[in-house]
């Protein structure tokens, strides 16, 4: 092969009829790729399902000796950490260590909060003042009155799109089911 990909011909209906032939096959096409990604969604359920009873006891497990690794560490802080001056411990197996996670804010009262940061004249650094147009606003606005604000442009596309009148999954697994009986 010459690593070209084959270019697939496109077919075009010719009138209303073939059309609709056209509309039903993609319908059809879609409740087959429905029923695809319903065995697939399935089966992968199944999978997930086996797979976490497997892991259950081993992250019963897991937990239970981080439990007990945390209470003797703490419990031996002191000397596992030098007095302070080390926060890891390596073993030959691994090591466990201490850290300070981020810092984190935490307003309790928003209106409390900005009045002191304004009393401090901390304003310009701690306090974040934004204007943003309101979008949503502005389509209810006239086109005339939109068309005079510089700065802003409405856009709208068309799309086409194709619709099958749906027969579910379901309704084709049941004319399977009668054809065999």
């Amino acid at each position: 092969m010459s690593g070209k990909l084959k270019q697939e011909v496109v077919r075009v209906p010719q009138d209303a009829g073939e059309s609709d032939t056209f509309v039903a096959e993609m319908g059809s096409e879609k409740r087959e790729i429905e029923k695809i990604e319903a065995k697939l969604n399935k089966d992968i359920e199944a999978l997930k399902d086996a797979a976490k009873k497997k892991m259950e006891p081993r992250e019963r497990r897991l937990h239970l000796l981080m439990q007990g690794l945390y209470i003797y560490a703490e419990g031996h802080k002191k000397e596992l950490t030098q007095n302070g001056k080390v926060k890891t411990v390596t073993l030959p197996s691994g090591k466990f260590l201490w850290r300070l996670g981020n810092k984190t804010v935490e307003i309790i009262d928003e209106e409390k909060a900005i009045k002191s940061i304004k009393a401090k004249g901390l304003k310009k650094k701690l306090i974040k003042t934004v204007e943003k147009v309101v979008k949503t606003a502005v389509k209810k606005e006239s086109d005339k009155i939109i068309k005079s604000l510089k700065g802003i442009k409405i856009t709208q596309a068309e799309t086409f799109r194709v619709e099958p009148n749906k027969t579910s999954v379901i309704d084709e697994e049941t004319k399977n089911l009668k054809k065999k009986v």
